[in-house]
């Protein structure tokens, strides 16, 4: 028997139920994407602690590992001189090894001893003033203050002691600070929110350090490289400096949340 497709105006759609949760598949890309970044075509016949992870602070090109004839292994951006794209300034980043990964493992352990220097990068990531709690007090009175006032122009109005127009004026004037105050409020609550977040992240922070550092006694090179991956997010490779961007484990399949120090 040979079957044929029904023209698509004699389908009939009918409702499935998903195969998988919508927040399911968002984790699989995001590990999908970590899963790319540090896959085997990226390998080379040499190991290299912080593969994948340093950054050219002119091109942001991820710079490449090199290993010499005598073993010592660098670290340069490819995207430069023929390779270089017009847009982009000519320079030369090229990292030793030697010198950047004892710098970049003692950072980590440095963060690993002393997490409350993740509350310190935190702070200093922070653009925002989160005032006084007493403020916060001083403005929901005002915010009654003001409902009064709207209860007396109200009853003024009603006694005819007031025209309308008098009465709409008055009360754009009372509904445009009312609105500035709960806009202070809410600014306030998603401050308060962030504090009980962060101190949420530190606390599990802390156990996972302590989990971390049982380990690594005598790490190997492989070991060390995992930790690093845990903790850093990556690493930008100035001509004078380098600035590493952290990244703190917060559940257990080690998701993460990004901070800086």
């Amino acid at each position: 028997m040979i079957h044929q497709e029904r023209p698509k105006e004699e389908w009939i759609p009918i409702q499935a139920p998903a195969l998988i949760s919508k927040d399911l598949w968002q984790k699989a890309q995001e590990r999908l994407k970590t899963n790319l970044k540090f896959s085997s075509r990226h390998n080379t016949a040499h190991f290299y602690l912080l593969r994948s992870l340093l950054v050219c602070d002119v091109c942001a090109s991820t710079l490449i590992g090199r290993n010499a004839a005598n073993g010592t292994g660098t670290y340069y951006c490819v995207n430069n001189g023929k390779k270089r794209s017009p847009d982009v300034p000519a320079h030369t980043r090229v990292v030793s090894g030697k010198d950047i990964e004892p710098l970049v493992w003692q950072a980590v352990m440095q963060l690993l001893q002393n997490p409350i220097l993740l509350a310190d990068a935190w702070e200093n990531e922070s653009q925002t003033n989160p005032g006084v709690p007493e403020e916060g007090d001083r403005l929901q009175s005002r915010l009654k203050a003001l409902e009064r006032q709207w209860q007396r122009l109200l009853d003024l109005f009603q006694d005819e002691k007031i025209e309308k127009a008098e009465l709409a004026k008055r009360k754009e004037r009372l509904d445009q600070e009312r609105q500035s105050i709960q806009t202070r409020l809410q600014q306030f609550d998603r401050l308060a929110q962030q504090e009980r977040a962060k101190q949420i992240m530190l606390d599990d922070f802390a156990a996972f350090c302590q989990q971390v550092k049982a380990n690594l006694e005598n790490p190997t090179p492989q070991l060390q490289q995992e930790v690093i991956r845990l903790l850093i997010d990556h690493i930008v490779v100035g001509e004078n400096e380098i600035v590493i961007k952290h990244i703190v484990p917060t559940d257990d399949n080690c998701r993460l949340l990004p901070g800086r120090t």
